[in-house]
């Protein structure tokens, strides 16, 4: 293992001592941790993130690993947003049900969530108090799955959403408690290591954690950065369908462009080389993502941005993937409405002017001849001029081309089911010879589970991914 997938797991991890000690240990949580890497003795390697995540433990230990340095130091940074008065904690309080506060004006009675793992979260109760019963069991739980999984960063990352999002990170007495442990664990693995690439990428180095920190507290220097992402086109590119086959085609369409920025993220991810703990927020066609503020970064994300939009092109497809960034320090972790506010502006007017100079170049050039012919026959679906048409269904006749015939071969499957069950799961595989390609990429549908596929869970009135 690597030292940015070292960095990345211990962050994950870092706080599981409040569990524990939730669960009937009554040692502070740095050293509660302990019995969970006794019990998973793979784990046993990143007890020093659990033991000196905080600066009074690190300094006194006078400790020379500069990842759990930027472990500790981004655990304060992603601490900053939670901080609530007094000294009175009640460990088996819920985490409250932000939905129950909207709108805020209204006295509504607040809600909560049980402590359960977030495939059996059903519904928020009333009840604030939990039981410790509930705690020894889910810790159980978790225990028992952290032996099954790898350590890669993205296994232990689903590994902690799956038991730890329902779970508050913290239990004051007085103040809201509506962020999970889940999610400070998250931000504190995605500010570590873009802190550490931001480090490595311009040769700085540190010789104490004080030298680090007092860096990387100066606002003038930004170590991050917001990437904001919107497939813009998204209305245009599912309702101009036909009438036949149009349900079919709009589920098949809805379905294409969900995959599609989790295809366009995880490109992102990989070819700079960060993990799903990046991701901010992704949904609707739109994303965002915190990496570290590099020029590799920068150069991947308008490299990435203008192959999708040739691919578009190629494909006939009235989509345009906008991509900006805006850099940020520190200082602006701890209220970082003005950085949203950044990005949001910069993506709207990108939207203004989508093409660049090369894209106009390439659309218009000056030699008209050399823009290829488009084929002969008209899709009565979408309208555009192909090579060849084809059936939909049952129907012998061929209105289609071939991307409006696999959007609605895709809405078709997406309901198929299995005589013996109630739902059926799928999951999407990356396949060379994948019936329906993004990107690129061919994806397919498959009954097992492999190797970096998505699972889809589909019920009577609901398809969504996990």
């Amino acid at each position: 293992m690597n030292d940015r997938k070292e960095l990345v797991v211990g962050a994950l991890i870092h706080d599981v001592g409040k569990v524990v000690r939730r669960a009937g240990d009554s040692r502070a949580h740095q050293l509660a941790g302990y019995d969970f890497t006794n019990k998973v003795k793979k784990f046993a390697k990143f007890q020093k993130y659990i033991h000196y995540h905080h600066e009074k433990d690190l300094k006194e230990k006078n400790l020379e690993d500069e990842k759990v340095w930027y472990v500790c130091f981004a655990d304060n940074l992603s601490s900053s947003e939670r901080m609530t008065d007094g000294n009175v904690f009640d460990e088996y309080r819920r985490l409250e049900n932000l939905l129950s506060k909207i709108p805020e004006k209204e006295q509504k009675k607040p809600t909560y969530f049980p402590i359960r793992s977030a495939d059996k979260i059903t519904e928020a109760v009333t009840e604030m108090e939990e039981e410790k019963e509930s705690y020894a069991s889910l810790y159980e739980s978790f225990v028992e799955d952290a032996e099954k999984i790898s350590l890669s960063p993205d296994d232990v990352n689903f590994l902690v959403y799956k038991y730890f999002s329902f779970i508050p990170q913290e239990t004051r007495v007085e103040g809201d408690m509506d962020i999970s442990l889940y999610d400070h664990l998250k931000v504190t693995a995605m500010l570590s290591l873009a802190l550490y690439d931001y480090a490595k990428e311009n040769h700085l180095d540190f010789k104490t954690y004080d030298e680090m920190k007092r860096y990387f507290e100066d606002p003038s220097v930004k170590p991050f950065l917001l990437v904001g992402g919107d497939v813009s086109g998204i209305q245009n590119f599912i309702s101009s369908v036909s009438s036949k086959g149009a349900l079919r085609s709009y589920r098949g369409r809805s379905f294409f462009i969900e995959i599609l920025q989790e295809v366009v993220v995880d490109e992102i991810l990989s070819r700079t080389g960060f993990y799903r703990t990046n991701v901010h927020y992704i949904g609707g066609g739109h994303f965002h993502l915190v990496l570290s503020n590099t020029e590799k970064v920068k150069e991947t994300i308008e490299k990435i941005r203008k192959e999708l939009n040739a691919w578009f092109r190629k494909r006939g497809l009235s989509l345009h993937l906008v991509m900006e960034y805006t850099e940020f320090s520190t200082e602006d972790v701890e209220d970082m409405k003005s950085v949203f506010e950044s990005i949001a502006k910069k993506v709207n007017l990108r939207k203004l002017r989508m093409y660049a100079e090369e894209d106009l170049e390439e659309l218009f050039p000056d030699d008209l001849s050399s823009i290829p012919e488009k084929g002969g026959f008209t899709c009565k679906v979408c309208g555009n001029r192909v090579e060849k048409l084809f059936a939909l269904g049952d129907s012998e006749e061929e209105i289609a081309c071939d991307f409006c015939r696999k959007m609605y071969e895709l809405g078709r499957d997406l309901l198929k089911k299995d005589e013996e069950e109630n739902y059926t799961y799928i999951y999407l595989v990356e396949k060379d010879n994948g019936r329906f390609e993004i990107f690129n990429k061919r994806f397919d549908f498959s009954r097992k589970p492999g190797e970096d596929c998505v699972v889809w869970e589909r019920t009577e009135d609901l398809v969504w991914g996990m």
